[in-house]
């Protein structure tokens, strides 16, 4: 199910003070209505009652998709005493109630960047791995460092998947095609080490380390 709570915004332009839910846990089988709301920010946002100034406001909060098999925690503004109490809370729920994930052989993510956290989202509803999007992206790496020599890489994210490509959008609004068979035999080459059991971050870090290891 889903859950929320109201917290107390001051608004910093005017200093009028309003309510505001924040959503603890979101349920998009159950509320379908905040899956867009996800997507497009809007359970993100905060508009101040009296100068209508509009704030992005970054909270915690675990996506859950039944229908798809998926829970994605997202932890805003991660600092090092959050995250090491977060790995605590992880190591108690592997004892309580992960057999509830078990049972369904849902994927488990952590991600600490909203970008991260919508990709997630993106892949997941495609039915695709993200172990293997991340491979890819060392290969769109690779083509854009060849071909754009004197500037910096910028953060790309999946974006769709079709018969013939798979599609990445980069964080200055640009967009790269990966012809689709190249995506096919990465899937078929490398074996996922992700578990299905534990909440794991899985982003192109931790995959460049393991395709090195290959």
């Amino acid at each position: 199910m889903s859950k929320c709570h109201r917290e107390t915004i001051t608004c910093p332009n005017c200093k009028t003070t309003g309510d505001y839910t924040c959503w603890d846990s979101i349920n998009v089988d159950l509320d379908p209505e905040n899956r867009e709301k996800v997507k497009n920010g809007e359970l993100f946002a905060y508009i101040c009652p009296n100068c209508k100034r509009k704030y992005n406001i970054e909270y915690e909060t675990l996506y859950h998709d039944m229908s798809n098999r998926f829970m994605i925690q997202y932890i805003a503004n991660p600092s090092e005493e959050r995250m090491k109490k977060y790995y605590e809370e992880l190591e108690k729920m592997k004892e309580i109630n992960i057999k509830h994930s078990l049972n369904l052989g849902e994927k488990l993510r952590t991600t600490l960047d909203r970008n991260d956290f919508l990709e997630k989202i993106y892949i997941f509803e495609a039915g695709i791995e993200d172990f293997y999007i991340e491979i890819t992206k060392i290969v769109v790496i690779q083509q854009f460092c060849q071909t754009h020599q004197n500037e910096e890489m910028p953060r790309i994210y999946f974006s769709g998947i079709d018969d013939k490509n798979i599609h990445f959008s980069t964080d200055d609004g640009r967009g790269v095609d990966i012809d689709r068979e190249l995506f096919d035999s990465i899937s078929n080459d490398y074996e996922i080490i992700a578990p299905d059991n534990e909440f794991i971050q899985v982003d192109i870090t931790n995959v460049m380390k393991y395709v090195r290891e290959k």
